[in-house]
């Protein structure tokens, strides 16, 4: 039985909504939950560094959001950065395949934030999950009840997008727990 996490949730109080739609864990941005993830949001190199260095609790996930593709490479070769965050805002910076590679190498998993997303950024990651990277996160990112995605709403959406139900249902379980494995290993 494998252990079915959501990997964003914006709200405290949604804990109770989150284990009823079938998840067993979620991860909470913040400072609270069980699970930690704190989002650095930069615009220059200098300033991801000086955010990841003000980061004073170890125990919480570190994910990074940038539009510059200098930022975004920085946050790939960290060790400490569990994973990248893209939507519909910073979809093209990866244009190049030196940043696809480079998220390959470095072992980086892809954090897709589902409100954020158009069908264009589900179906691009979903193209790039078979030939890039095997681990992608698909985020509710919920500050409301609504905004929660059950598990087999997001593995529809994702064969919609073109992905197969195999690699969709990989994705949605499995790839939540290489997460938490690959960040306590980095720790």
């Amino acid at each position: 039985m494998s252990l079915l996490i959501e990997t964003c949730i914006r709200n405290p109080k949604l804990s109770k909504y989150v284990h009823l739609l079938g998840y067993k864990k979620y991860i909470q941005e913040g400072n609270e939950g069980e699970i930690r993830r704190t989002t650095i949001y930069a615009t220059t190199k200098q300033e991801f560094i000086n955010k990841l260095n003000s980061i004073k609790f170890t125990k919480s996930l570190i994910f990074c959001k940038s539009n510059n593709a200098e930022v975004i490479r920085e946050c790939i070769k960290t060790k400490n950065v569990s994973a990248i965050v893209l939507d519909s805002s910073n979809i093209n910076i990866i244009r190049k395949k030196t940043i696809l590679n480079m998220i390959r190498f470095n072992n980086k998993i892809i954090d897709v934030w589902l409100p954020f997303s158009s069908s264009y950024v589900i179906s691009k990651v979903v193209i790039w999950g078979y030939k890039w990277f095997n681990n992608i996160l698909f985020s509710s990112c919920a500050s409301k009840f609504n905004e929660i995605w059950n598990p087999i709403s997001k593995i529809n959406f994702l064969v919609i997008h073109g992905a197969d139900e195999e690699l969709a249902t990989y994705w949605i379980y499995i790839s939540p727990m290489v997460l938490i494995r690959n960040a306590s290993n980095n720790n």
